[in-house]
């Protein structure tokens, strides 16, 4: 997605000179920053995964681990990826630190949006137009892209999200284990309402 918004910000700025070198750091610094939402991800959702047919094998499902170590981990990870920001630029600067926050809502309580009937789609979906605009901010660190571009982003990740959360209730059903127990969001979510709020976000 980042090279996506890097390829539309070349057809709008065309006299634009490529350089690969900030191109690829640009991606290594998403790539880091994503490694540490995942992080998180994973250790805040060790307990919920036991519950999962496929995801209780993850590492921290099945170990202890110390939470300092995971924090420490954390925090290098994100102390790493901010520092390489500031050399792109300050836009995508402060884009990632937004994304990175975004993980942090998403994950951890009191926030842990993540269990939130549709606020969880909304905001994990809000990565597809963040991602757009790290590469677009590559170009144009001034200049907006037109939103239908964000929007329509969003919405796609919306749709796609819904349909994975579908699809995980429908496996976790017919293994005969309550959804509740792996995702607290599934208490309002049904097999019926995911299809209908997925075929809404589609239409958008």
């Amino acid at each position: 997605v980042i090279f996506f918004g890097y390829i539309v910000g070349l057809l709008y700025f065309q006299d634009y000179q490529i350089d690969l070198k900030i191109l690829i750091l640009s991606f290594l610094i998403l790539c880091i920053s994503a490694s540490s939402n995942y992080l998180i991800n994973e250790y805040f959702d060790r307990e919920s995964d036991k519950h999962h047919p496929v995801k209780k094998w993850r590492y921290f499902a099945k170990k202890k681990s110390s939470i300092i170590l995971v924090l420490v981990n954390y925090l290098f990870l994100v102390s790493v990826s901010i520092l390489l920001s500031l050399i792109v630029n300050k836009s995508f600067f402060y884009l990632n630190i937004f994304f990175l926050i975004c993980g942090i809502l998403y994950n951890i309580k009191p926030f842990r949006v993540k269990d939130i009937f549709i606020l969880d789609v909304l905001l994990e979906s809000i990565n597809n137009p963040i991602r757009f605009l790290m590469g677009w901010f590559i170009i144009s660190p001034e200049l907006l892209p037109p939103i239908s571009i964000v929007f329509f982003l969003w919405f796609v990740g919306c749709f796609l999200m819904t349909m994975k959360r579908y699809s995980e209730f429908k496996f976790i059903l017919q293994k005969k284990i309550n959804p509740v127990l792996y995702r607290s969001s599934f208490k309002k979510y049904s097999l019926k309402n995911l299809f209908n709020i997925s075929l809404f976000f589609c239409l958008i």
